[in-house]
């Protein structure tokens, strides 16, 4: 009887195929060249050098405004964000008197929001700016509400600004 003498080509022909999964990728790699780095895009590049000097000149108080803003925008779930970029495209493609109009609604809104908030305790006020920040969009129009009951109106004008809320 004849035994199967296996051939040192074919020994080392299956060789990869017998001892490669052990081996992990050492002996694949082996053969290949070194992993390039992808040459950075030139274009994003630009934009982090703009986006860098942009910052260097933001005085204090917008980059506070800037860091606020980042970290409500991750702290969205989803659909708050589709929510938020609708919003923002109807805005976009509405009537410069419209934007005028949502714009002077919520400058008039921040002016009777801090108006009520200097009338507080530090502490006080403290504690419901932050849970102003932390309410949801339906949640700060009731607490606006509620807000503009407890003030009173200055002047005719002023009355009919709430009125307009």
């Amino acid at each position: 009887m004849k035994l199967f003498r296996p051939t040192f080509f074919v020994v080392f022909s299956f060789f990869p195929l017998w001892f490669g999964p052990i081996m992990g990728n050492e002996v694949r790699n082996e053969r290949k060249e070194p992993v390039k780095e992808a040459k950075p895009d030139h274009a994003f590049q630009k934009f982090k050098v703009d986006l860098l000097q942009k910052l260097l000149k933001a005085s204090p108080e917008q980059l506070r405004l800037m860091r606020k803003t980042i970290e409500k925008v991750e702290s969205m779930n989803s659909e708050q964000k589709r929510s938020m970029t609708r919003r923002l495209l109807q805005l976009r493609n509405s009537s410069p008197e419209d934007r005028q109009r949502v714009f002077s609604r919520i400058n008039n809104r921040m002016k009777i929001l801090k108006e009520y908030w200097a009338g507080l305790e530090p502490e006080e006020r403290k504690l419901e700016i932050k849970r102003f920040y932390e309410m949801r969009d339906t949640e700060r129009s009731d607490y606006l509400q509620k807000v503009q009951g407890k003030r009173k109106p200055q002047s005719p004008s002023q009355e009919n600004d709430l009125r307009n809320q």
